[in-house]
């Protein structure tokens, strides 16, 4: 019987060795959630998925929701993990309409959610247990920042710095640009304004009528943000906040798909500069909505290597799949998340090869 034991085991391990050595960028992980390398957690009710960060034991933090924040923590198998909150799953009340829009990991295992409530940039710390963190903002682990003259704001990215600030990129809708101009906020650790950023106040504007939705630090310290509106948009930016023009990110048009419905919604940077985006396109002929996830080069070109021409696009449904987030893990494989649209909207959550 042990003989046979050990025969199995060694023919699984074979089959694993080849399945790995056969694997390609840009290819789904089979051995993430139910063997096709997809998850999705119902939370209830309307609630995608729009942020992710991977912890140093592997496992994966999800933000999102819709009228509440909405977290899960997902073990390396795609599993909840329920040493978070007792389920896997928290969801915090602002006391508005608030969404999860970006999530980062401190050091010391907490976790920081930003996101929206009622027009503003929102921010929640989490302790390692899915508790709220109360020395953090006013006492309640709660911060919100409104820009000047705006109406109305969207945190949807949220950046940890070496020394502990945290940088939020998102949306402002200040007129004349209805859909709105590059956003940044930086706060100190305690959340308060960091008056050393932007015009004195913490705040940041820049790249009129184009939301964004996403950012990145990369190793040097300058700033990689995606958006876009028609087509994918990344653009990097110095520590200073003026833009890089050595970097042209706006080359994923992804044939076949509609112009007005291709968008960046996430960005991360690789060690080597190399940047991921991903988002979501519509087919012109079905009117089906997937994950797309593009690959640039340092000077923003595409690179061909990733999914063949630098592209990758991928169906949950055959109906509405859009995909918010994005994580690299310390392997290069690549975490992307979102909503699928198949039974309400659920998490939805993909793995690729990388490199």
């Amino acid at each position: 019987m042990k003989v046979k034991l050990v025969g199995m085991l060694v023919a699984l391990l074979a089959m694993a060795a080849s399945a790995s050595a056969n694997a390609t960028p840009g290819d789904l992980d089979p051995t993430f959630g139910g063997g096709d390398g997809t998850v999705t957690t119902d939370f209830g009710g309307t609630d995608p998925a729009r942020a992710v960060a991977v912890q140093p034991n592997g496992k994966i933090v999800v933000a999102g929701g819709k009228g509440d924040f909405a977290l899960a923590r997902y073990n390396q198998d795609g599993s909840l993990d329920t040493s978070f909150d007792g389920d896997g799953t928290v969801t915090t009340d602002f006391g508005g309409n608030d969404s999860a829009d970006a999530v980062a990991l401190q050091p010391n295992g907490k976790i920081v959610a930003a996101g929206t409530s009622s027009s503003s940039f929102a921010l929640a710390r989490y302790n390692q247990d899915g508790s709220l963190d109360t020395g953090f903002g006013g006492g309640d682990g709660l911060v919100t920042t409104a820009f000047p003259g705006s109406e109305g704001d969207e945190g949807n990215e949220l950046l940890r710095q070496p020394n502990g600030k945290l940088i939020v990129v998102g949306t402002t809708h200040i007129p004349p640009y209805g859909r709105g101009s590059f956003a940044l906020a930086r706060y100190n650790a305690d959340g308060t304004l960091d008056t050393g950023f932007g015009g004195g106040d913490g705040l940041a504007t820049g790249i009129d009528n184009n939301p964004a939705t996403s950012a990145d630090l990369a190793p040097n310290g300058q700033i990689v943000a995606a958006g876009g509106w028609e087509y994918f948009r990344v653009a990097r930016f110095n520590s200073d906040g003026s833009v890089d023009t050595g970097f042209d990110g706006t080359g994923a048009l992804f044939p076949g798909y509609e112009g007005t419905a291709r968008l960046a919604s996430a960005v991360q940077v690789q060690k080597n500069g190399q940047v991921v985006a991903a988002g979501y396109v519509n087919d012109e002929g079905t009117s089906e909505t997937d994950f797309a996830v593009a690959r640039f080069d340092t000077d923003g070109s595409l690179d061909a290597s990733f999914g063949g021409d630098g592209m990758v696009t991928t169906d949950f449904s055959g109906g509405g799949d859009y995909a918010r987030a994005i994580a690299l893990q310390s392997d290069g494989k690549v975490v992307v998340v979102g909503a699928t649209e198949s039974s309400g909207s659920d998490f939805a959550v993909a793995r690729y090869e990388g490199s």
